[in-house]
């Protein structure tokens, strides 16, 4: 198996890879997706033949739990500071419990989830918009958001 990189951005991350054997590709696939299934990964689609085959992932979410941290730090830096969170972004799972959060915190009037695909068109007035730029990543290979930011002179 050799790996050929990858990439991404805020909504949709690739990597890519050759493997050399004998095996047809869809075998290959199915037997890589079990190992997809038991990491907590959903399948979303997939495709191909003999020679050829591609799958499409849904990761676990547990980079989203970083979102509850800065929620839940709001109180306090409310004490010292009068200022808004908006979280931006397409949630793929349920967000009624950032909701409950938010509310358990009284923070309604603080924090606003914007969830749904944001435009390109929109991306620069959004960072326009915004005093500080909150990064939350327990760790990350690439963040679309960074570049963006950088594009928009919102990180020096």
């Amino acid at each position: 198996m050799q790996g050929s990189g990858g990439g991404g951005s805020t909504d949709m991350w690739t990597s890519n890879g050759q493997a050399f054997t004998d095996m047809p590709a869809s075998e290959l696939r199915d037997h890589f997706a079990g190992q997809l299934v038991a990491a907590g990964c959903t399948e979303l689609g997939r495709g191909g033949d003999a020679t050829t085959a591609w799958g499409r992932w849904k990761l676990p979410q547990d980079g989203y739990e970083t979102i509850v941290t800065v929620v839940a730090a709001m109180p306090k830096v409310l004490s010292k500071v009068d200022c808004k969170l908006l979280v931006v972004g397409e949630f793929y799972d349920s967000i009624e419990k950032y909701h409950q959060l938010i509310r358990r915190h009284d923070l309604e009037s603080h924090v606003h989830i914007d969830n749904r695909y944001v435009p390109n068109e929109e991306v620069a007035e959004i960072f326009e918009g915004a005093d500080v730029l909150v990064l939350p990543y327990v760790s990350a290979s690439q963040s679309g958001v960074v570049r963006i930011a950088l594009s928009n002179r919102r990180i020096t």
